[in-house]
């Protein structure tokens, strides 16, 4: 039959859609996507067509094209996204029914009115397209695997969604792994890495600025341990079943903590705030030390 899926934006959302798509794959057969670049590699087993925004409906037309489908499931919850679809021609629009968009969906489903993982969030709307049989955890498993020898430990201290997620004692997390006698990969995007202090040593390999996105998911997926704040790539990790530990502050770990991952928590009156830029002095994420990391990290 073949369906067009429009991917959520965010690496970690991708991960978490992914037991919806392919439980939409097991439905509809020939499945093809349309995301933007950070999420293509999480769908690397579909076909994939890169979107440059949210108007993209060039995308969506070629998309449109080469799977034959009239139908669109819709993972982003914006007008725009459904504005671009119809433009687009499609006739059958499965979504969210949010953001006054409602009357551009033939099939709208009503936004859940309790919490709820995101995962869930997205296979609701899988289930209300007509896919069963979903699974609550993702897997990813990717095609080729990392270059990295040996034994390591992955930092991801970067976050890209905003500052009120990011931890800033992963340098000092670095020191302590090293007298732990751990090899420590770090990875991340220079323009989110800025700031840290991370110690010189041979055990340390800083591949801060230095890899695309599918290596740095290869180098998590080969690691006995990721640690990060809320990210994608945590999820990416834990997605590959690595033991991964993911420290939380401002969101809420009841809804996006990737399923199997061990979470440390900050703790505030104010949190989980779920905001980008904390407005006062980021009491969540200063309540955690560095030794609350290492408990965690155990072995």
């Amino acid at each position: 039959m073949g369906l067009v899926v429009r991917s959520p934006n965010w690496l970690g959302d991708a991960v978490m859609c992914l037991p919806a798509v392919d439980a939409l794959s097991s439905e509809f057969g020939k499945i093809t996507i349309v995301a933007k670049k950070s999420a293509i590699p999480v769908f690397q087993k579909y076909d994939c067509i890169e979107c440059k925004g949210s108007m993209d409906t060039a995308a969506l037309k070629l998309a449109k094209e080469k799977s034959g489908s009239d139908s669109i499931v819709l993972f982003t919850n914006s007008f725009t996204t459904a504005l671009a679809a119809r433009m687009a021609g499609f006739n059958e629009l499965t979504g969210y029914a949010m953001y006054a968009r409602k009357f551009l969906l033939t099939s709208p489903l009503a936004k859940p009115t309790e919490k709820i993982h995101q995962i869930e969030w997205y296979n609701r709307l899988a289930q209300h397209a007509g896919a069963s049989n979903i699974e609550n955890k993702p897997v990813l498993k990717l095609d080729s695997q990392s270059e990295i020898t040996g034994s390591y430990t992955v930092i991801v201290p970067g976050v890209k969604y905003g500052s009120a997620k990011r931890w800033d004692n992963f340098g000092r997390l670095v020191d302590q792994l090293l007298e732990l006698g751990k090899k420590v990969v770090i990875l991340g995007f220079e323009e989110e890495c800025s700031g840290f202090d991370f110690p010189v040593s041979e055990s340390v390999i800083n591949l801060v600025g230095k890899t695309d996105l599918k290596k740095a998911m290869e180098i998590c997926g080969g690691a006995e341990l990721v640690i990060g704040n809320d990210s994608g790539m945590s999820h990416v990790a834990a997605a590959q079943g690595v033991r991964t530990i993911v420290i939380f502050g401002a969101h809420d770990p009841k809804k996006t903590a990737p399923p199997g991952a061990e979470v440390v928590v900050g703790e505030a009156e104010c949190a989980p705030c779920m905001l980008r830029i904390c407005p006062i002095d980021h009491r969540c994420m200063r309540s955690l030390s560095v030794d609350d990391v290492i408990k965690k990290v155990g072995r």
